[in-house]
Parts: C-alpha cells; sequence; structure tokens
C-alpha cells in the first residue's frame, strides 16, 4: 500500500550536473512531479512520504519537516561507511511541509551554481538512499538524477 511508501530523490549537484543543467532543471520540475505522486482509490492527496539527497564528493541529506523555516543539511562526507544521519524530517508528506520543501528546490540551484566539485559518488549516494529506507522502516522507490 502507498500509505508507508516513501520516494527518495537523489540528485547529482556536481560540476558537470550544474554545467548541463540537470540540477536547474530537476529544481524547476519537481514540484509538477510532487503534485502528481500516487494517490490511493478515493483519497484526494497522496500518503506517499517524500525525501532528497543531494551529493557529488559527499552526501547531503535534507531535513524539510514542516515546522521549519527552511530546511536544513546534514553532510556524510565519509562514503566509506554510509549511514543515515537524520531521521526525523528526512521523509515528509509534501502536502504538509510543502512551504519547506519548495524552499528548497529554490534554493539547491543557488547553493551548487558555482560548484567546481567534479567527483560524483553515485554508488555511496544510492547506498544511503537505501540506507535511509531501511532506517525509517519503508518500502519506496530511489529516483535518481545522475549527470555522467
Amino acid at each position: 500500500p502507498l500509505f508507508r511508501s516513501a520516494y527518495l530523490f537523489l540528485v547529482d549537484v556536481s560540476y558537470n550536473s550544474v554545467r548541463s543543467g540537470l540540477l536547474a532543471l530537476w529544481a524547476s520540475k519537481m514540484m509538477d512531479i510532487l503534485e502528481n505522486l500516487p494517490k490511493e482509490d478515493g483519497q484526494e492527496a497522496s500518503s506517499v512520504q517524500v525525501g532528497f539527497i543531494t551529493y557529488h564528493r559527499a552526501i547531503h541529506f535534507y531535513n524539510v519537516k514542516s515546522s521549519l523555516a527552511q530546511p536544513q543539511m546534514m553532510i556524510l562526507s565519509d562514503i566509506e561507511d554510509v549511514f543515515m544521519p537524520l531521521l526525523e524530517g528526512f521523509t515528509v508528506n509534501v502536502d504538509e511541509a510543502r512551504p519547506v520543501v519548495e524552499n528548497l528546490l529554490q534554493q539547491l540551484p543557488e547553493m551548487y551554481a558555482d560548484s567546481k566539485e567534479t567527483d560524483s559518488v553515485l554508488g555511496p549516494a544510492v547506498k544511503a538512499g537505501l540506507e535511509a529506507l531501511k532506517a525509517a522502516g519503508r518500502p519506496g522507490k530511489l529516483f535518481v538524477f545522475h549527470s555522467a
């Protein structure tokens, strides 16, 4: 059932991703995607939880819980020992946390606009996403936006 599902969005924020326009395109289209999350039959809103991870040479988790004025980032720089540094506020209901999620989507292209980081740790980022689902005790999907 969808009521326990989580969709995690993993986004490459390396130099190549920023330069190619992937990050800006993703951020500009993401709210449209979130507006169309699957719903249970007869439900007005989706119960799917969402979470966001960005990565280049490090992995970044975002706390987007509704009580925050703006998103908070936690950085995992040891990619050899991937773990979930954040549980509360990592996955949220979009309708409940809309202002914080929108804020994150607006900030990300600006945050990485001048990135010169060419490394991109796709494998550890995927592992971090799987660990996040496991730590939350939720089934779900990883959606990976990666620039080669």
